[in-house]
């Protein structure tokens, strides 16, 4: 009798150590990638252009200016609007209040000669009115210069003072 309950007891505690030590199927987790946030990004015929975080802009009476470049070293390029505290589709300018242009890694400036700046947001901080908000789409064709000149598309500007 002893016999059979050390060899039930064995058994048990043989199947307990088994099962226990047995590894659980996990469901792996997926883990998303981080999306990347772009202040501005275009696509410059048709090559994506993107700025995470070069970004500045001012005042200058009723004018506001923004504009991203791609690094703070040379060579880099750029593009920036002008615009004045109103939202809705205005028409883009050589010259004037509502203006835009491209500067390519050549050091080279190329201002819109036709266009469009979307505004649906703007909003201001403080007693200088700097920027707090932009939200925008744009597109626009440069002025020839050298005999070259770009087409910006699906042009974006999400920028919110941190």
């Amino acid at each position: 009798m002893k016999n059979k309950i050390n060899l039930i007891l064995t058994l048990f505690i043989t199947t307990v150590v088994i099962y226990s030590c047995k590894k659980k199927e996990e469901t792996p987790t997926v883990k998303e990638p981080p999306v990347q946030h772009y202040v501005m990004k275009a696509k410059v015929d048709g090559n994506v252009w993107a700025v995470t975080d070069k970004s500045s802009h001012s005042k200058f009476g009723n004018t506001y200016s923004f504009n991203s470049q791609t690094d703070y070293s040379t060579p880099y390029s750029a593009m920036g609007v002008g615009f004045t505290y109103t939202t809705g589709v205005v028409s883009l300018q050589k010259f004037g209040a509502f203006s835009a242009y491209y500067r390519d890694l050549n050091g080279t400036n190329y201002p819109a000669i036709s266009g469009t700046l979307n505004i649906s947001q703007i909003d201001t901080l403080g007693s200088f009115n700097l920027l707090s908000k932009l939200k925008a789409t744009f597109s626009f064709i440069t002025d020839t210069v050298a005999g070259k000149s770009y087409t910006i598309t699906e042009g974006v500007i999400d920028y919110t003072k941190n």
